[in-house]
């Protein structure tokens, strides 16, 4: 049966898009792996860095996309903050994904 539900998938094309669109001055990556010094990896829905001339670009904020805006678990988020050392940023819905240039532009700010 029909479900007129968004999937995951289409709430992190939105958020993708929107911040493609308005953050020109950073990497923005989607499905972006990690492997940490423990042998274990991550992956990450949306992962922004901050570009650093002659250098690696930096991670400055991770995303992590939920398609139920009525959600409340962030054991994932914390894992990614804790294995990466940078915030993440729940985009629960796609309100929270209309809204996400608002909602991590604190972030890239703080990270300058």
């Amino acid at each position: 049966m029909y479900k007129n539900l968004p999937s995951e998938f289409e709430v992190q094309a939105l958020a993708y898009n929107r911040l493609t669109t308005e953050f020109l001055d950073y990497h923005i990556r989607g499905e972006y792996k990690f492997k940490h010094e423990d042998g274990t990896g991550s992956r990450v829905d949306i992962a922004i860095f901050k570009p650093i001339l002659n250098a690696e670009p930096k991670l400055v904020l991770v995303l992590e996309v939920k398609k139920n805006p009525d959600g409340w678990s962030s054991k994932q988020g914390e894992r990614y903050s804790s294995k990466l050392d940078v915030p993440c940023v729940y985009i629960r819905g796609l309100d929270s994904a209309k809204d996400v240039c608002n909602l991590v532009r604190r972030y890239l700010k703080d990270s300058s």
